[in-house]
């Protein structure tokens, strides 16, 4: 089964993705980030948050795995219309040497997929050709791939290094995928100038996006034209279907937050057509039902599935609360603004008392350094025993007496009836950014 959790923003997100990383590591997470623009943008999304959003939606269509997984998102990125899953299933290609595959045909589709074509592959999106060898930067991949054909025979993949051209080592399986949401190739561009036509009327001699798609060049921001270079969009809930959701504290005034951004957005567009600004091209925005969910459609997609909320409160005890009877850790601010307060003292008391009423203690850094000289600064104020764990497991392995000091991003400690974890900033305060 899948659980879909949405977090509040990009910081949560992050903190989660770390927070599962270290206490289930073994748990298949997929995380999908919003794009790191605002509604009707000039500027498309950065070609890394592509990717990762890409990639994760490939995993979702590719399925077949039947282990749980946690799909972690936040509330900007789930009101957003996607790719459909067809048009994601159809541009995944899977690669491996042995495989007989037709070059010129796999160059065509490169194209579709949104790859550029240069004379040397430096960055991600690119590819080049010599002969039966084909350099390709998967967005996503660290480093390009070379491919070397022999007749129609896929022979070899191997990683290369893009500033010496040396191949390294070799790779095993690839799988090719699209480089954007938007369907680029001539299928794409052809409905694109359909739709777009349809929608603002043919005024376009003078439309430098309606002129540049039309001679198949990237044009910046296209993606926020997404909708008019698919039959229909999608959104998260397609790729999830049927799976559980839950809700961060603090979601549902984000959700209403973002709804009247994109209005207010929108409508700034709209009011900005009427008079040309100096040198800036046209910008005819879709509206915002074509490229966002909005409330009903919100209504419809929660209507049919299994919804949680988290919240910091103790609520009621009732059949649909379940508490964790979890609380914030306690804070050193006092003793680390009184002069003469002995901080590291404190926190030694702290933590020995939490072992007297038999809870598990955990110290979080937020860095190996800074483990480092807290592990010291405990030792040199007498707590001795200590040990360093890389996760939860190894924290649990530990007997119940010694505190585990491990590397973890919290931005605030907190104690279970079993458990406490003192943070990095509980102690020092906080870092700064």
């Amino acid at each position: 089964g899948i659980i879909l959790h949405v977090a509040r923003d990009d910081r949560r997100l992050d903190a989660l993705e770390t927070a599962l990383g270290f206490f289930a590591p073994n748990q298949r997470i997929i995380s999908f980030p919003a794009w790191d623009t605002v509604p009707y943008d000039r500027v498309g999304p950065h070609a890394d948050i592509t990717a990762k959003r890409i990639t994760a939606l490939a995993k979702l269509v590719m399925g077949g795995r039947k282990e749980p997984t946690i799909v972690l998102t936040t509330v900007n990125a789930i009101v957003q219309k996607l790719a459909p899953r067809a048009f994601i299933r159809q541009s995944l290609r899977p690669m491996a040497a042995g495989q007989r595959i037709d070059l010129n045909r796999l160059i065509q589709r490169l194209g579709a997929a949104g790859f550029t074509r240069t004379g040397q592959v430096m960055e991600a999106g690119e590819f080049a050709v010599r002969g039966g060898i084909l350099d390709l930067f998967p967005p996503g991949r660290l480093s390009p791939v070379r491919l070397d054909f022999f007749g129609d025979t896929l022979e070899s993949i191997k990683s290369f290094d893009a500033d010496t051209q040396r191949t390294s080592k070799v790779v095993q399986k690839l799988v090719l995928m699209p480089i954007s949401e938007v369907a680029y190739g001539a299928d794409g561009e052809k409905l694109f100038r359909a739709r777009y036509v349809a929608q603002f009327g043919g005024n376009t001699g003078e439309d430098p996006l309606y002129q540049a798609v039309s001679a198949g060049q990237r044009y910046p921001g296209v993606e926020h034209w997404l909708p008019l270079f698919h039959d229909k969009l999608e959104t998260l809930f397609d790729y999830v279907a049927g799976s559980d959701i839950s809700f961060d504290q603090g979601a549902d005034e984000q959700m209403r937050r973002r709804f009247e951004q994109i209005t207010e957005h929108y409508q700034a567009r709209i009011d900005g057509l009427e008079q040309s600004k100096f040198g800036a091209a046209p910008y005819k925005p879709v509206p915002p039902g074509q490229m966002f969910l909005d409330g009903d459609d919100w209504k419809d997609a929660l209507g049919v599935m299994h919804v949680r909320r988290f919240s910091g409160f103790e609520l009621p005890e009732a059949a649909n609360v379940r508490s964790y009877r979890g609380r914030a850790a306690r804070t050193f601010a006092s003793e680390r603004t009184t002069d003469g307060g002995d901080l590291f003292g404190s926190v030694v008391a702290h933590v020995q008392a939490l072992i007297e009423q038999k809870k598990r203690v955990m110290i979080a850094a937020w860095t190996p350094g800074a483990r480092e000289r807290i592990g010291t600064l405990l030792a040199d104020h007498g707590l001795k025993a200590t040990a360093k764990v890389d996760t939860y497991a190894d924290a649990l392995g530990l007997p119940g007496h010694i505190p585990a000091l491990c590397i973890l991003g919290l931005e605030h400690g907190f104690e279970t009836p079993d458990m406490a974890v003192i943070g990095e900033q509980d102690i020092l305060g906080d870092r700064l950014v």
